[in-house]
């Protein structure tokens, strides 16, 4: 059974026909006793935009099926709803009216699919079914931050081709989530939106991306090797931080920034690539990478920054080019690294 349409359904019947009509009385009344449910907003929403007057007033029966469509087709032309969602505020309140209680005549919204998710004018607001595999709605074009924040059951997502944008944090902390297929179309994804995904082993980021955030995939300690579409020219800060099992990156070519601490933690990187076009290296960023042996500075980089190397157990080369105009305080375990330049000059520099 419904509760939402069976809680307006006594409103109707307690307080009768003009309860539509007289909008705030209303809102206080569903507010009063749906408070905390996941579809209260959405109610709320529906009020406000007279869904329920519109109902009260022009709807004839339960099978007035051309004026319940003109109120669906109102929210979703003017106010942009997801059909769905248009379709079951709409269905909820003539249900009440009508009072149906034949399960068979019952509005199929009862059991819609989209109870599972709060979409508001096509943004995805919050996920809230209990399913493990979960496929977005068709028509979503934006995954709003935090929208399965903790969602721990969740193991597969599927990503319809409509959402161009992800934000912040959106799947953080879902630790059991294994797979994630993306939207071709996305070209934002925000700060954080894998972090602590501790059960993802690899994403496959569409090449439509233009920007990824920083911390993206903090914490992803199951996570063993991802690919970075050449569309991307900055790699922020901590985005692989504590990436324990991240073993292979591939950086696109005219990769311009690498943050600080974004790959610090990385402790089975055995080997990494950085783009000659690189001109900056931010601090810590290969702390604790203790596998790494060899490094290559590349040409277009003029500093290395405060503790890059700190805890590079293994480190035991560093490649560096004559433009290299600083270098900040190197902290490694070992006693003595090697600094070659590209003539093959050897600089011998001692640690303390």
């Amino acid at each position: 059974m419904n509760e939402v349409a069976e809680i307006l359904k006594h409103i109707y019947k307690e307080h009768g026909e003009n309860i539509y009509k007289h909008k705030a009385k209303l809102k206080k009344l569903v507010h009063d006793k749906l408070n905390g449910h996941p579809d209260i907003k959405m109610l709320l929403l529906a009020i406000e935009l007279d869904v329920a007057a519109s109902v009260g007033v022009y709807v004839e029966s339960a099978k007035d099926s051309h004026t319940i469509e003109l109120i669906q087709k109102r929210l979703i032309n003017e106010f942009m709803w997801q059909p769905q969602l248009a379709k079951a505020a709409v269905e909820n309140f003539v249900y009440a009216k009508y009072q149906i209680s034949d399960e068979e005549n019952r509005s199929s919204i009862l059991n819609y699919s989209w109870k599972d998710f709060y979409i508001l004018n096509n943004v995805l607001v919050r996920y809230m079914g209990s399913e493990p595999k979960v496929t977005i709605p068709y028509g979503v074009t934006v995954i709003n931050e935090k929208a399965f924040y903790k969602c721990q059951h969740v193991t597969r997502i599927e990503v319809p081709e409509t959402v161009t944008s992800i934000g912040r944090f959106a799947f953080d902390f879902c630790s059991s989530l294994q797979k994630i297929n993306l939207s071709p179309s996305i070209t934002h994804i925000g700060i954080g939106v894998f972090s602590r995904c501790s059960s993802l082993k690899y994403v496959d980021l569409p090449s439509s991306v233009l920007s990824l955030g920083s911390a993206l995939f903090w914490g992803c300690s199951s996570l063993t090797q991802i690919k970075i579409p050449d569309t991307v020219l900055k790699i922020g800060a901590f985005m692989f931080y504590n990436c324990i099992n991240l073993k292979e990156v591939t950086l696109p070519m005219n990769t311009s920034e690498i943050g600080k601490e974004a790959f610090s933690g990385c402790s089975k990187l055995e080997h990494i690539e950085l783009p000659k076009f690189v001109t900056y290296i931010g601090d810590k960023a290969f702390k604790n990478c203790i596998l790494l042996d060899e490094f290559v500075i590349p040409e277009s980089t003029t500093q290395i920054n405060k503790g890059m190397f700190s805890g590079c157990t293994n480190l035991k080369s560093i490649i560096i080019h004559r433009n290299l105009k600083y270098i900040g305080d190197i902290e490694v375990s070992s006693n003595t690294i090697k600094m070659i330049t590209s003539d093959d000059d050897i600089w011998d520099l001692f640690l303390s």
